[in-house]
């Protein structure tokens, strides 16, 4: 069993996932989870690879997002040691935040 908090964010006016990135990364913000980037594309579709390969995973991302896709990018939150889940939207006005404030990795666990 789990639960979530959302922080969601509406703009006026249309916004670029690639554009937030660069500013969140302006400020400090960071996008390494357990020393990868993990990325969403495809349908929900959770990917990891390695900080070496942000353009390919940009370009990945642009191509979903240009489908009418919903994709997303895990970011730490500066100076803090939480993670959480940026969701960009289809509508391209809204942005969601998912916290991950007691993410753990199960090893047990199965897909």
């Amino acid at each position: 069993m789990s639960r979530d908090v959302t922080i969601s964010f509406n703009f006026a006016a249309p916004v670029d996932f690639e554009m937030v990135i660069d500013r969140l990364t302006l400020s400090g913000w960071t996008f390494l989870r357990d020393d990868s980037v993990w990325y969403m594309v495809d349908d929900f579709e959770w990917k990891d690879a390695p900080p070496s390969h942000m353009e390919t995973i940009m370009r990945e991302m642009r191509m979903s997002y240009e489908a009418g896709e919903v994709v997303a990018i895990s970011a730490m939150i500066p100076s803090e040691k939480h993670f959480g889940n940026l969701m960009f939207h289809t509508d391209r006005k809204s942005v969601s935040f998912v916290p991950l404030l007691d993410y753990r990795l199960i090893r047990a666990a199965t897909q």
